[in-house]
């Protein structure tokens, strides 16, 4: 058997396959496409076929390999925390354009169904903090601390077990310095903040009723993802109502449905 023929039998989509052997083998992927008539090695086939017994029973691909690129870095997940999604790369872009002074307040889709609302409550011209609402793995928070060195973030979740994965990964990428991971719900961790503060989010937003693939409805912390009420929308509505009644949030930037936008 070749390493082409065991791509060709896991029964995967051809894009799993490749990751999940890529992993398997320790080689880039562009490795395995490069050496489809090789003889593969029996260990690392057989973790491979590990793999991917486990990707058919619908396991996150993330979740199997333990890691989710994310704006261009690696970050760890796990089953405690949402899988980052390439529409939420677009949130913390524009995050970083407002903070820079170079985005105006909008709305822009993101995705299919999916939006970006930024919104501007107070002046911004002295925003150096940014308050992740419901950081799962911390990919915004340590995303944004990366990429502006004069930024420190707050990091908010209810679950401890997704506040260990963002600590994790706020290590890893070096910026524990300028990241603070705090317990608790919606702004009420800081309530008592008294310094400009901009919060950047992706909230649970979905509506209880609505049909989720069944690999994301399986595996995917159902908390981070509800947003409570008919449309999904109570969490944002709070998220909105603290933002604009807190003394010193100047603004807010929160993926959510594009039928939600209306709310912010």
């Amino acid at each position: 058997m070749t390493i082409a023929d065991l791509l060709a039998a896991c029964g995967l989509e051809r894009s799993d396959s490749e990751v999940l052997l890529a992993a398997a083998f320790g080689v880039e992927r562009s490795w395995i496409l490069a050496h489809g008539g090789d003889e593969p090695d029996a260990v690392a086939a057989g973790t491979f076929m590990g793999y991917a017994l486990r990707r058919m029973k619908g396991e996150p691909v993330a979740y199997i390999l333990g890691k989710k690129e994310f704006y261009g870095r690696l970050f760890r997940v796990g089953p405690g925390v949402l899988v980052p999604r390439p529409c939420t790369e677009e949130l913390v872009g524009e995050a970083l354009a407002f903070l820079d002074g170079e985005r105006a307040a909008s709305t822009r889709d993101i995705d299919a169904g999916i939006a970006c609302a930024v919104r501007q409550i107070r002046d911004l011209g002295s925003v150096r903090t940014v308050v992740d609402v419901g950081t799962g793995s911390g990919c915004i928070a340590v995303t944004i601390a990366c990429e502006r060195p004069d930024v420190r973030c707050i990091a908010i979740d209810v679950s401890d077990e997704a506040l260990e994965t963002a600590r994790a990964n706020a290590e890893h990428h070096n910026v524990s310095d300028r990241v603070t991971f705090v317990l608790g719900a919606g702004l009420d961790p800081v309530a008592d903040l008294e310094e400009p503060f901009l919060v950047v989010s992706n909230p649970p937003y979905v509506a209880d009723e609505t049909l989720l693939a069944a690999d994301v409805r399986m595996h995917e912390p159902m908390l981070a993802l509800m947003g409570g009420g008919a449309d999904g929308a109570d969490i944002v509505r709070l998220l909105a109502r603290e933002s604009k009644t807190h003394a010193f949030c100047a603004g807010m930037i929160i993926e959510c449905l594009s039928s939600q936008t209306s709310l912010l």
